[in-house]
């Protein structure tokens, strides 16, 4: 069934393109006025507009059956003020103010993943063994840094050594400990 054609701007188009135009030339029209309505009058920011001038445009499509030669203006910044004030009652009742972005935030727990937990169970246990396997001088300076916790002066001191021979033994020591652990994991 053939739809009657209805003359459009001197030209011959269907009545449904005639219909879908209406809503075009409205937002055409009214697009300007409706956006500076929207950020001066309703105080709505940029993005805000974007969005709520998208949800108005697909609002205006329940007017394309309409009778009207022209969509009224007024109706245009009604349905405009309503998606505004829908939008901020929906905002509104979800509490949207004090929700917060997980993007700003790193969520990697602090806790160590199991297979973490084992790799590093495994790398105690290779350094035990590098420590083991170290010379006596080497392995007591290590011993006494890093477990007992004694400066390089102490352990000087205590051992009749000098801070360049305890510097020098703790370097061997990690190095040794690092060799140790590099070897099993490869």
């Amino acid at each position: 069934m053939d739809e009657p054609d209805v003359p459009l701007a001197g030209a011959t188009v269907s009545a449904e393109t005639a219909k879908l135009d209406l809503v075009e030339r409205a937002i055409h029209r009214y697009d300007a006025a409706v956006r500076g309505f929207l950020r001066w009058k309703m105080g709505v920011d940029e993005d805000e507009v974007q969005d709520a001038m998208q949800e108005t445009y697909e609002r205006l499509l329940r007017y394309r059956h309409s009778e009207w030669a022209e969509l009224p203006r007024a109706l245009v910044m009604r349905i405009a003020a309503s998606v505004v004030i829908d939008r901020a009652r929906h905002r509104a009742s979800r509490h949207a103010g004090l929700h917060v972005s997980v993007d700003d935030f790193d969520l990697e727990s602090g806790e160590a993943t199991p297979e973490r937990r084992v790799l590093a169970q495994e790398d105690v246990a290779l350094v035990r063994e590098a420590i083991r396997d170290m010379p006596g001088r080497c392995r007591e300076v290590f011993v006494l840094s890093r477990i007992k916790g004694m400066s390089y002066q102490e352990i000087a001191d205590q051992l009749s050594i000098s801070v360049k021979a305890v510097e020098k033994n703790i370097s061997r020591a990690l190095i040794l400990c690092r060799h140790r652990v590099r070897e099993q994991r490869q």
